[in-house]
């Protein structure tokens, strides 16, 4: 593949919050699995888990998980009750979508970490690390591309994440794994404009060598 090729992908990709209701075939499943279990990982930890949907009540089950704690909060604390309402028409869209990927990834330690937290607790550098995040967010990345690059369209989604604990217990996740994202798949119903990208001066900077 050349550069303009991938950059092609990379540029092409959209999030899609509207999907046709075909099924998608299990080898396209696997395809974008491959790719996301291929991304770099910190000590090649691989922190990641993900769950895999394509049950149309589970997923409509999911999203109703989703509604009910955005409720529980709205009753104990009334003013979330608007932010509430946008939250669950915009946190639950993906109960419309036949495939959905939930995300989870397993905090690790750092050896090197936690050495300097025992020998030197108060250096900003010592205990946790987010390898472990960054790494779950690399292979994320890739499973986007590939869904993408096999004409699927995907949303990162972190709305749901209001119900993180509820969504834990009804996926019935591995102890030591926490959700991190929700990904709706599907062939896409829209066609979105490309997102606004910031200027280049606001997040590219050029640090001048021999200073």
């Amino acid at each position: 593949m050349s550069y303009e090729e991938l950059l092609g992908i990379i540029r092409g990709r959209r999030s899609v919050r509207r999907f046709k209701p075909d099924p998608v075939p299990p080898e396209d499943i696997e395809r974008m699995l491959e790719a996301a279990l291929w991304a770099p990982s910190g000590s090649n930890t691989q922190p990641w888990l993900f769950n895999v949907v394509t049950n149309r009540d589970q997923i409509a089950q999911t999203a109703d998980v989703i509604r009910l704690e955005i409720e529980r909060i709205a009753l104990e604390a009334p003013g979330f009750a608007e932010t509430g309402e946008n939250l669950a028409r915009w946190g639950t869209f993906f109960d419309r979508a036949p495939l959905v990927f939930f995300v989870a990834g397993r905090r690790e330690r750092s050896s090197w970490r936690t050495k300097l937290a025992e020998t030197m607790p108060e250096h900003p550098a010592a205990g946790g690390s987010l390898s472990w995040l960054v790494s779950c967010a690399a292979a994320i990345q890739n499973l986007l591309l590939a869904a993408h690059a096999l004409g699927y369209g995907t949303c990162w989604m972190g709305a749901p994440l209001v119900a993180k604990i509820p969504l834990e217990g009804f996926l019935e996740l591995p102890e030591g794994y926490e959700l991190l994202a929700v990904i709706p798949t599907g062939r896409p119903a829209e066609e979105p404009f490309p997102p606004r990208r910031k200027p280049r001066e606001e997040t590219v900077r050029l640090i001048s060598q021999g200073r």
